[in-house]
Order: structure tokens, then sequence, then C-alpha cells
């Protein structure tokens, strides 16, 4: 893991100087300004995540950790593939807030249940709107399985707590810690618009960063294929944190739409660095403020942590 860590470090940093470079060397484009403007939906969705993570916990988890824990995963997601940084959450939760990890776990399935509804949702609503897909069915099946899960997910949302005590493998966890709560509908209704709202914030973080660096103009429906089909790279890739995929989708998406290759490459990495300077600020501080707790256990009585809330 140490040498994984270092070789994302120093193809990071790689990467970085050489945006800047590229920037700096073509005047006719302000990855700066485009930075600067896509950072303001960036801190809403960041809000919106945090929130929704207190929300679903019955607001047991103070905001700020919250805040703290999502920064520290979308951070961590450099040094895992897929979203297995989520599954930080529930110990992090634990050591801070003395969240049950049990409980932990169902939040974090609750909310990856949330985040596919929404996705298949804007999958179907990219597939009315760019019209021609003739040529795309691989982002048709994975339009008709995102909804597919998207109908199992919910199902569970709404079954689970009716029938977990019955589940062999979930009872103990449900009579001990009732990790399935009951969902009433308007709290149904509001982890879904919260989850809705963040990932219209994400689209914005996409659409502010291209339109406002100076690049070719590409359409709206193009912003919406781009985001959706680079999210699913993200999500199913087996390299750390998507590198690779991520930046090599964004990259064919933009060259099937008259962008120059170089051109393309540069949006990408600088994309990458545009979603990850505030969350990692935070992440920072959450490790030099909680690190020994989350690190060393509950169990070191010199530890002494003030929960902010």
């Amino acid at each position: 893991m140490s040498f994984i860590r270092l070789i994302v470090i120093l193809l990071s940093i790689i990467a970085f100087f050489w945006v800047v470079w590229w920037d700096i060397s073509h005047q006719n484009i302000s990855f700066v300004l485009a930075f600067s403007v896509a950072q303001i939906p960036l801190i809403v969705n960041l809000a919106l995540i945090s929130y929704r993570s207190r929300w679903i916990s019955g607001r047991e988890i103070p905001f700020l950790v919250c805040l703290r824990c999502n920064s520290l995963v979308i951070v961590s997601a450099l040094l895992l593939p897929a979203k297995l940084g989520d599954l930080a959450k529930p110990s992090f939760f634990k050591a801070i807030s003395h969240f049950p990890i049990a409980k932990g776990f169902s939040l974090v399935f609750e909310e990856r249940i949330w985040d596919i509804i929404v996705l298949a949702t804007l999958t179907i609503a990219s597939i009315f709107f760019i019209g021609d897909l003739s040529s795309k069915t691989d982002f048709i099946n994975a339009g008709i399985f995102l909804v597919i899960g998207a109908f199992v997910g919910l199902g569970a949302l709404i079954l689970l707590p009716q029938y977990a005590t019955r589940i062999p493998f979930l009872s103990g966890f449900e009579k001990k810690y009732t990790i399935f709560s009951r969902k009433l509908p308007h709290e149904i209704l509001v982890s879904f618009l919260i989850s809705l709202l963040a990932w219209l914030m994400s689209i914005l973080i996409l659409f502010f960063a291209y339109n406002l660096s100076g690049l070719p103009e590409i359409g709206p429906s193009q912003i919406l294929l781009l985001f959706v089909m680079s999210t699913l790279g993200l999500v199913v890739s087996i390299t750390p944190g998507g590198i690779g995929t991520y930046e090599g989708i964004i990259a064919a998406i933009l060259v099937s739409n008259k962008v120059d290759w170089e051109t393309a490459l540069a949006f990408a990495i600088f994309f990458r660095f545009c979603c990850l300077i505030i969350p990692g600020i935070i992440a920072a501080y959450a490790l030099m403020n909680d690190g020994k707790i989350f690190f060393n256990g509950e169990s070191k009585k010199n530890i002494k942590y003030k929960e902010i809330r």
C-alpha cells in the first residue's frame, strides 16, 4: 500500500505541474477562472452529501464529523478501487461519534442506494436528451442495469426494515442496533431530494469547469453524457480512484466532440484536481485532529477529543 501511495503521489505531482505548464503555455485557456467558479457547486455538494449522512443517521452524527469523513473518503479514493473507501466510514463514525459500526454500514448502504437511484435517473435523462445513441449501446445497457439496481435498492429500503429480523444474517444486528429503521414517506423524499441536489451540483462542477476554461464549446447534452459516462468509469474501475479510466473516458468523449487529444487530456487531469483541492484540505485537517482517535482507537485514554457540534 505504501508503494502504491508513493506512485500515486509522484504521478499526481507530475500531472499537476504538467497541467499548470499547459495552462500557462495556452493563453486562450483559463483553468484558474474555471477552477474558482467550480468550487462554489463543489462546496455545496460537500455540504449536501455530509448533511445526507447526518440525516440518514437520524441526526446522531454531527454535521462537521460527516463533512470531515466524506472529505477523507473522497481523497482516499485515490488509493482504493471503486467505492471501497466508503468502508472506512463506519469505523470513523464509531471512533469519533460513538456511532455503532453496524448502523454505519447500513448508512453507507443507504447512501449508495440513493446514488444508484439518482445516477439511473440521470442516465435515462441522458438517453432522452442526447438523441442518436445508435453507437452507444454500452451506455444504454449501463442505463438498463442502473434502473434495475435502482428498483432493487428502493425495494430494499422499503422492505428490509420490515423483514430484517427474519433474515438470519441480519437478525442479530437488527435486534441489537435496529440498523434498518423504518422510513416515513417524508424521510424517503428528503433523502432522495438531497441526493438529487448533490448530483446536480456535481454536474454543475463539470459544467463550470469546462465552459469557463476556454475550451471548444460542447452542448449541454454532451456535458451530461460526459458526466454520466465518467462517473460510471469511476465507479466500476478496478484502478485506485479510477485513475486512468476516469481521465481516459473524459478525454475520449471530448475527442469525439472535435476537441484535440492534448486539450482533452489536459482538461481531464485539471478536472480531477478541481474536485480534490477543497476535500483534500478538509481531509488534511481531519487527519491532524481526528487521526489519533481514528487510527489508535478509543482505548487510548490519554487522547481527549472535544466534538464540535
